[in-house]
Protein backbone atom coordinates (compact mmCIF):
# COMPACT_ATOMS: atom_id res chain seq x y z
CA UNK A 1 0.00 0.00 0.00
CA UNK A 2 3.38 2.13 0.90
CA UNK A 3 4.36 1.25 -2.70
CA UNK A 4 1.54 3.49 -4.41
CA UNK A 5 2.14 6.37 -2.36
CA UNK A 6 5.20 7.02 -3.74
CA UNK A 7 5.50 9.15 -6.84
CA UNK A 8 6.73 7.16 -10.05
CA UNK A 9 8.75 10.55 -11.23
CA UNK A 10 10.48 10.74 -8.31
CA UNK A 11 10.90 6.44 -8.31
CA UNK A 12 12.10 7.08 -11.40
CA UNK A 13 14.54 9.98 -11.34
CA UNK A 14 15.73 8.49 -8.16
CA UNK A 15 16.56 5.74 -10.15
CA UNK A 16 19.07 7.55 -12.63
CA UNK A 17 20.28 9.11 -9.74
CA UNK A 18 21.49 5.80 -8.23
CA UNK A 19 22.52 4.23 -11.48
CA UNK A 20 24.79 7.40 -11.81
CA UNK A 21 25.91 7.04 -8.07
CA UNK A 22 26.58 3.30 -8.69
CA UNK A 23 28.34 3.74 -11.71
CA UNK A 24 30.49 6.80 -10.95
CA UNK A 25 33.60 5.30 -9.48
CA UNK A 26 33.93 2.85 -12.47
CA UNK A 27 33.80 6.23 -15.06
CA UNK A 28 36.16 7.60 -12.73
CA UNK A 29 38.48 4.66 -12.70
CA UNK A 30 38.38 4.53 -16.68
CA UNK A 31 39.24 8.04 -16.83
CA UNK A 32 42.12 7.78 -15.09
CA UNK A 33 43.53 4.72 -16.75
CA UNK A 34 42.88 6.48 -20.41
CA UNK A 35 44.75 9.54 -18.78
CA UNK A 36 47.45 6.76 -17.94
CA UNK A 37 47.63 5.18 -20.88
CA UNK A 38 47.82 8.72 -23.08
CA UNK A 39 50.50 9.70 -21.17
CA UNK A 40 52.30 6.49 -21.66
CA UNK A 41 51.56 6.69 -25.48
CA UNK A 42 53.34 10.54 -25.50
CA UNK A 43 56.05 9.70 -23.09
CA UNK A 44 57.58 7.40 -26.04
CA UNK A 45 59.08 8.92 -29.34
CA UNK A 46 57.34 6.39 -31.46
CA UNK A 47 54.27 7.28 -30.14
CA UNK A 48 54.75 11.36 -31.01
CA UNK A 49 56.36 10.16 -34.13
CA UNK A 50 53.48 8.07 -35.29
CA UNK A 51 50.73 10.33 -33.98
CA UNK A 52 52.27 13.15 -36.16
CA UNK A 53 52.91 11.40 -39.39
CA UNK A 54 49.09 10.04 -39.06
CA UNK A 55 47.99 13.47 -38.66
CA UNK A 56 49.77 14.96 -41.40
CA UNK A 57 48.31 12.30 -43.28
CA UNK A 58 44.93 13.00 -42.28
CA UNK A 59 45.47 16.81 -42.40
CA UNK A 60 46.75 16.50 -46.37
CA UNK A 61 43.32 14.30 -47.18
CA UNK A 62 41.13 16.43 -45.26
CA UNK A 63 42.68 19.91 -46.86
CA UNK A 64 42.59 19.18 -50.34
CA UNK A 65 38.61 19.59 -51.28
CA UNK A 66 38.54 22.34 -48.96
CA UNK A 67 41.13 24.48 -50.73
CA UNK A 68 39.95 22.81 -54.24
CA UNK A 69 36.84 24.63 -53.54
CA UNK A 70 37.94 27.92 -52.22
CA UNK A 71 41.93 28.80 -52.96
CA UNK A 72 42.86 26.57 -55.68
CA UNK A 73 41.68 27.29 -59.13
CA UNK A 74 40.07 23.72 -60.41
CA UNK A 75 40.71 24.40 -63.94
CA UNK A 76 44.64 24.41 -63.08
CA UNK A 77 44.79 22.56 -59.72
CA UNK A 78 42.25 19.32 -60.60
CA UNK A 79 43.90 16.41 -60.07
CA UNK A 80 42.75 14.57 -63.10
CA UNK A 81 41.97 17.28 -65.70
CA UNK A 82 44.17 20.36 -64.51
CA UNK A 83 46.72 22.27 -66.33
CA UNK A 84 48.77 25.14 -66.11
CA UNK A 85 48.82 27.13 -69.25
CA UNK A 86 51.01 29.69 -67.41
CA UNK A 87 54.36 27.35 -67.49
CA UNK A 88 55.52 26.49 -70.85
CA UNK A 89 57.18 23.48 -70.28
CA UNK A 90 56.21 20.75 -68.07
CA UNK A 91 56.96 19.04 -65.89
CA UNK A 92 57.74 21.52 -63.86
CA UNK A 93 60.15 22.71 -60.78
CA UNK A 94 58.70 23.27 -57.58
CA UNK A 95 57.32 27.28 -57.73
CA UNK A 96 55.52 29.44 -55.65
CA UNK A 97 52.08 28.60 -57.78
CA UNK A 98 53.17 25.02 -57.71
CA UNK A 99 54.76 24.04 -53.97
CA UNK A 100 55.79 20.60 -55.71
CA UNK A 101 55.99 21.72 -59.11
CA UNK A 102 53.87 19.72 -62.19
CA UNK A 103 53.49 16.76 -63.93
CA UNK A 104 54.58 16.45 -67.23
CA UNK A 105 50.95 16.71 -68.41
CA UNK A 106 51.02 19.97 -66.56
CA UNK A 107 48.83 18.79 -63.30
CA UNK A 108 49.51 20.04 -60.34
CA UNK A 109 51.43 17.42 -57.99
CA UNK A 110 50.76 18.46 -54.59
CA UNK A 111 46.92 18.09 -55.40
CA UNK A 112 47.27 14.87 -57.09
CA UNK A 113 49.28 13.36 -53.81
CA UNK A 114 46.42 15.07 -51.59
CA UNK A 115 43.76 13.18 -53.70
CA UNK A 116 45.55 10.18 -53.47
CA UNK A 117 45.97 10.49 -49.78
CA UNK A 118 42.35 10.72 -49.05
CA UNK A 119 42.21 6.67 -50.43
CA UNK A 120 45.54 5.80 -48.99
CA UNK A 121 44.74 7.00 -45.15
CA UNK A 122 41.22 5.30 -46.04
CA UNK A 123 42.98 1.90 -46.39
CA UNK A 124 45.34 2.67 -43.71
CA UNK A 125 42.67 3.55 -40.92
CA UNK A 126 40.26 0.25 -42.07
CA UNK A 127 43.65 -2.18 -42.64
CA UNK A 128 44.87 -0.73 -38.80
CA UNK A 129 41.08 -1.48 -37.19
CA UNK A 130 41.18 -4.68 -38.92
CA UNK A 131 44.75 -5.73 -37.89
CA UNK A 132 44.23 -4.69 -34.14
CA UNK A 133 40.83 -6.49 -33.79
CA UNK A 134 42.18 -9.51 -35.29
CA UNK A 135 45.88 -9.62 -33.44
CA UNK A 136 44.20 -8.55 -30.06
CA UNK A 137 41.55 -11.83 -30.82
CA UNK A 138 44.02 -14.29 -31.61
CA UNK A 139 46.93 -12.74 -29.17
CA UNK A 140 44.80 -12.86 -26.18
CA UNK A 141 42.61 -16.24 -26.39
CA UNK A 142 46.10 -18.52 -27.69
CA UNK A 143 47.55 -16.87 -24.67
CA UNK A 144 44.63 -17.21 -22.14
CA UNK A 145 43.20 -20.37 -23.15
CA UNK A 146 46.14 -22.90 -23.63
CA UNK A 147 46.26 -26.38 -25.35
CA UNK A 148 45.28 -27.05 -29.07
CA UNK A 149 43.27 -23.26 -29.71
CA UNK A 150 47.08 -22.16 -28.40
CA UNK A 151 48.50 -24.37 -30.86
CA UNK A 152 46.14 -23.89 -33.89
CA UNK A 153 46.17 -20.14 -33.81
CA UNK A 154 49.89 -19.96 -33.55
CA UNK A 155 50.74 -22.26 -35.64
CA UNK A 156 48.41 -19.69 -38.07
CA UNK A 157 50.32 -16.41 -37.19
CA UNK A 158 53.59 -18.66 -38.06
CA UNK A 159 52.06 -18.87 -41.52
CA UNK A 160 51.21 -15.49 -42.15
CA UNK A 161 54.74 -14.42 -40.61
CA UNK A 162 55.94 -15.75 -43.22
CA UNK A 163 53.63 -13.94 -46.01
CA UNK A 164 54.64 -10.06 -45.87
CA UNK A 165 51.24 -7.95 -46.81
CA UNK A 166 53.00 -6.08 -49.55
CA UNK A 167 53.48 -9.19 -51.87
CA UNK A 168 50.82 -10.38 -50.97
CA UNK A 169 48.75 -7.66 -52.31
CA UNK A 170 51.16 -7.40 -55.14
CA UNK A 171 49.89 -11.05 -56.01
CA UNK A 172 46.67 -11.09 -55.45
CA UNK A 173 46.25 -7.71 -57.56
CA UNK A 174 47.92 -9.19 -60.20
CA UNK A 175 44.97 -11.87 -60.50
CA UNK A 176 42.20 -9.26 -59.31
CA UNK A 177 41.05 -5.57 -59.36
CA UNK A 178 40.87 -4.61 -55.80
CA UNK A 179 39.00 -2.10 -54.48
CA UNK A 180 40.47 -0.10 -51.33
CA UNK A 181 38.49 -1.83 -49.15
CA UNK A 182 39.14 -5.11 -50.19
CA UNK A 183 43.15 -4.03 -50.15
CA UNK A 184 42.46 -2.60 -46.52
CA UNK A 185 41.17 -5.94 -45.21
CA UNK A 186 44.10 -7.92 -46.82
CA UNK A 187 46.32 -5.75 -45.23
CA UNK A 188 44.75 -5.54 -41.78
CA UNK A 189 44.31 -9.14 -41.70
CA UNK A 190 47.79 -10.35 -42.58
CA UNK A 191 49.46 -7.27 -40.38
CA UNK A 192 47.31 -8.75 -37.34
CA UNK A 193 47.91 -12.59 -38.18
CA UNK A 194 51.54 -11.81 -38.36
CA UNK A 195 54.04 -10.19 -35.47
CA UNK A 196 51.37 -8.40 -34.01
CA UNK A 197 49.61 -11.29 -32.61
CA UNK A 198 52.87 -12.97 -31.49
CA UNK A 199 53.13 -9.33 -29.38
CA UNK A 200 49.72 -8.88 -28.27
CA UNK A 201 50.42 -13.02 -27.22
CA UNK A 202 53.42 -12.40 -25.37
CA UNK A 203 52.25 -9.44 -23.50
CA UNK A 204 49.25 -11.01 -22.39
CA UNK A 205 51.32 -13.49 -20.98
CA UNK A 206 53.41 -11.41 -19.08
CA UNK A 207 49.76 -10.01 -17.85
CA UNK A 208 48.30 -13.38 -16.69
CA UNK A 209 51.33 -13.98 -14.73
CA UNK A 210 50.50 -11.46 -12.21
CA UNK A 211 49.34 -11.76 -8.67
CA UNK A 212 46.35 -9.55 -9.26
CA UNK A 213 45.13 -11.64 -11.90
CA UNK A 214 45.08 -14.16 -9.76
CA UNK A 215 43.38 -12.29 -7.16
CA UNK A 216 40.71 -12.36 -9.16
CA UNK A 217 39.84 -15.40 -10.35
CA UNK A 218 39.93 -16.67 -6.70
CA UNK A 219 37.37 -13.56 -6.34
CA UNK A 220 35.20 -15.32 -8.65
CA UNK A 221 35.91 -13.58 -11.92
CA UNK A 222 34.88 -15.06 -14.81
CA UNK A 223 37.51 -15.42 -17.91
CA UNK A 224 35.34 -12.99 -20.41
CA UNK A 225 35.49 -9.80 -17.09
CA UNK A 226 39.12 -10.71 -16.16
CA UNK A 227 40.56 -10.41 -20.12
CA UNK A 228 37.95 -6.96 -19.96
CA UNK A 229 39.12 -5.47 -17.03
CA UNK A 230 42.62 -6.42 -16.71
CA UNK A 231 44.06 -7.58 -19.49
CA UNK A 232 42.73 -5.27 -22.81
CA UNK A 233 43.47 -2.03 -20.78
CA UNK A 234 47.08 -2.56 -20.83
CA UNK A 235 47.41 -4.05 -24.06
CA UNK A 236 46.11 -0.47 -24.91
CA UNK A 237 49.82 1.30 -25.14
CA UNK A 238 51.18 -1.57 -27.52
CA UNK A 239 47.73 -1.28 -29.62
CA UNK A 240 47.72 1.53 -30.40
CA UNK A 241 51.63 2.42 -31.31
CA UNK A 242 50.96 -0.38 -33.24
CA UNK A 243 47.75 0.87 -35.15
CA UNK A 244 50.04 4.12 -35.85
CA UNK A 245 52.66 1.97 -37.45
CA UNK A 246 49.88 -0.37 -39.64
CA UNK A 247 48.33 3.51 -41.17
CA UNK A 248 51.13 4.49 -42.24
CA UNK A 249 53.15 1.46 -43.57
CA UNK A 250 49.79 1.06 -45.63
CA UNK A 251 49.84 4.58 -46.44
CA UNK A 252 53.33 3.86 -47.70
CA UNK A 253 52.53 0.83 -50.29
Amino acid sequence: MQERLIDPRFRYELGWRGFFLIHLHRIQRMLRRWGRQSRLILEKPLGVIGLAIIAFFALLALVQPLLLSTVWDKPTYDPFLGFDAAIETHPSLPSRTHLLGTDYMGRDVLSRLAFATRTSFGVGVLAALIGTIVATVVGVVSAYYEGRINTVLMTLADAFLLLPPPVVLLTVGLIIDMSWFQVGLIYGVFAGLGSLALMVKSHTLSIKSKQYIHAGRVAGGGNWRIIRVHILPNLLPLLTVNMMFIVTGSVMI
